[in-house]
């Protein structure tokens, strides 16, 4: 009879905003989930569970790529959003280069 085991990992991601995490996993094609201080992200590319109140993201064992990717994208809505909000210009650079200029 086969047997296998999942291995689950668990890293440190601080969130300073629910709703940006939220936004970031949409844009990356995650089907999001919210309850009890949890976020619930199952996608093509793995299924993450996000721990607000400690502060972890759990997934299984040979995700770590994607876990950088989800914390590249949550940078990126939270530059968009502070330049939205102060009236400036993002200016996308190349691969995870960016200038925000203001006019």
């Amino acid at each position: 009879m086969p047997c296998y085991r999942i291995v689950v990992v668990s890293v440190e991601f601080k969130v300073e905003s629910a709703e940006k995490l939220k936004k970031a996993l949409s844009k990356l094609g995650f089907e999001v989930k919210e309850y009890k201080g949890q976020i619930d992200a199952n996608g093509r590319i793995g299924n993450f569970r996000f721990d607000l109140n400690c502060g972890t993201i759990m997934f299984k064992k040979g995700l770590e790529g994607r876990v950088n990717e989800i914390k590249r994208e949550y940078s990126k809505v939270s530059l968009e959003e502070l330049t939205k909000k102060n009236k400036w210009f993002l200016k996308n650079k190349g691969t995870n280069k960016f200038q925000v200029v203001k006019y």
